[in-house]
Parts: C-alpha cells; sequence; structure tokens
C-alpha cells in the first residue's frame, strides 16, 4: 500500500528503534506534557494567576476564600502544581504559603513557543 504522505510504500518504512536520542527526547517530552497537564486546569490556571498577582507568598486559607471548592481540593491542585515545579510551599505554624515559580512558567511558555514560527 502507498502512503499518502510520501508515495512509498507503507512495507518500505525504516521507523527508529531504540536510538539513544529518541529516548532522551521522549524523557523530555513527557517532562514537558506533564507540565502542560499541570496547567490545563481551570481551578490550578485560577490559582497560579493569584499567585502570579500576588507579590508576597500567599496563605492557603486566602486561596480557599476565593474558590468554590474546599480546603482538599484546593491543597490537591497545589499538590499537582508543586509536582510539576509550578508553585513551591512552606510551613509557617499550622499554615501552608504558596509563591509561584515564574521560571517554570518561562518553561512552559517555551515549550508552547516551540511550536509556532517567529514569522507568524
Amino acid at each position: 500500500m502507498e502512503h499518502a504522505a510520501t508515495g512509498q510504500d507503507d512495507r518500505e518504512c525504516i521507523c527508529v528503534g531504540g536510538d539513544p536520542q529518541s529516548l532522551l527526547e521522549r524523557e523530555e517530552l513527557e517532562q514537558e506534557a506533564s507540565l502542560l497537564r499541570a496547567l490545563a486546569d481551570p481551578t490550578r490556571l485560577g490559582i497560579l494567576k493569584l499567585l502570579a498577582a500576588s507579590d508576597r507568598p500567599v496563605c492557603v486559607c486566602e486561596l480557599v476564600d476565593r474558590f468554590p471548592l474546599g480546603q482538599p481540593t484546593i491543597s490537591h491542585h497545589l499538590g499537582v502544581l508543586r509536582k510539576a515545579g509550578l508553585v513551591s510551599a512552606y510551613r509557617q505554624g499550622t499554615w501552608m504559603y504558596y509563591q509561584i515559580q515564574r521560571s517554570r512558567v518561562r518553561d512552559a511558555l517555551a515549550c508552547l513557543g516551540e511550536l509556532v514560527s517567529v514569522d507568524e
């Protein structure tokens, strides 16, 4: 059968096997996909916007007050953001304080930027 895009016989296709370079790229793609998945939620995006607008670390109690969700749900979303490196946190007494990690947001933008041409 002829391949529609190349006009070559599909049986002639030789796929790259266990090339170490492609495995490295796969790892990088997995990391980038994980980062973008963390951003792909309205609540998490809203949390990041609130943290970005603040000039100081924000207490989890302040975040809970801004969303129609309970504290455990907000904490779950913050955990996803922490795992992706998009926020950092520290404990003060019984409260957790969160701050956006702008360098990781820049990483996400760079990942997306690779998909578009500067000339467009």
